[in-house]
This record gives structure tokens, C-alpha cells and sequence, in this order.
């Protein structure tokens, strides 16, 4: 037994670090922290794994207010893996536009709802169960990658 203390010294820490980075808690967006370049809104992750985008329709005007994030479960539960489909923001033109999560990565990262009393369960046509956050609370609408 003696012989493995050094081992499990050195696996130990490495394994909870690999841990934590994977449980990193993401949310939508704060508004104020939204780039705009010519029209493309950018903003890094909370994990630094890639970011945020969106394309206004009118690249001269810019983000206000976080508007609704909704989430597609897999099997319709709020605790269930499944989808977000985007963060969407009010506009200075009264325009509403949709930041996607790290669209680079196809198909769209499995995701998990961290704190699902936020998101309200609705259904939608042909009784597609969806949840949406509405919440103003600058990390109200918040999930992680269940990869």
C-alpha cells in the first residue's frame, strides 16, 4: 500500500482539476459585455472553450437587454440533457437577435440546466416541450456542457 501513496499524490490533483473544468456553470451573455464588430456580437465563454455569436440585421445598432434563452430537453424534463437554441437580446432598433453557444462545434454541444426553477416549461406546435429563462439576473439562465 505504501508503494501507491506516491502514485495516487500525483493522480489525485490531476483528476480534480480535470473535474472542475468540466463542470464550468455557463449563462447568456451579460449585455454590456458583448462585442460588436461591423455587425458580428462575440463574447468568450465562461469556460474559454470558444464563444458566443450573433449577427445584427442593422450592424449600426447594438445590444441592450437580454430578452429569453430557451432549451429543447431531450425527453421534455428540465433535468434531462438536451439543447439550448440561443440567448436572444433586445436591440437599440427595437430588433430582436439570437447569440448561439459556440456554434463552431457541430452538432450543437449537449448542454444540462444548472438552476431549472428559472426556465419555464412550454409547449410549442405539434407539443414540442421547450423551457425558456427569462430571467434578469445577469447569471439567471444558467447550464453546463454534459459531455
Amino acid at each position: 500500500m505504501l508503494k501507491l501513496k506516491p502514485t495516487l499524490l500525483v493522480l489525485l490533483p490531476a483528476l480534480f482539476a480535470g473535474n472542475a473544468l468540466a463542470g464550468t456553470v455557463e449563462f447568456c451573455p451579460n449585455p454590456r459585455e458583448i462585442q460588436n464588430t461591423n455587425g458580428v456580437l462575440t463574447v468568450k465563454t465562461e469556460n474559454g472553450k470558444g464563444e458566443w455569436l450573433g449577427v445584427l440585421q442593422n450592424p449600426n445598432t447594438s445590444v441592450t437587454t437580454f430578452d429569453n434563452a430557451i432549451f429543447y430537453p431531450a425527453n421534455g424534463n428540465a433535468e434531462d440533457v438536451g439543447r439550448l437554441r440561443a440567448c436572444t437580446f433586445n436591440t437599440t432598433d427595437a430588433q430582436k437577435v439570437d447569440m448561439r453557444y459556440r456554434p463552431d462545434v457541430q452538432p450543437d454541444i449537449p448542454v444540462r440546466l444548472k438552476w431549472p426553477p428559472a426556465w419555464e416549461k412550454k409547449e410549442g406546435p405539434f407539443g414540442l416541450v421547450y423551457f425558456e429563462c427569462t430571467s434578469q439576473e445577469l447569471q439567471g439562465c444558467a447550464f453546463e456542457e454534459a459531455r
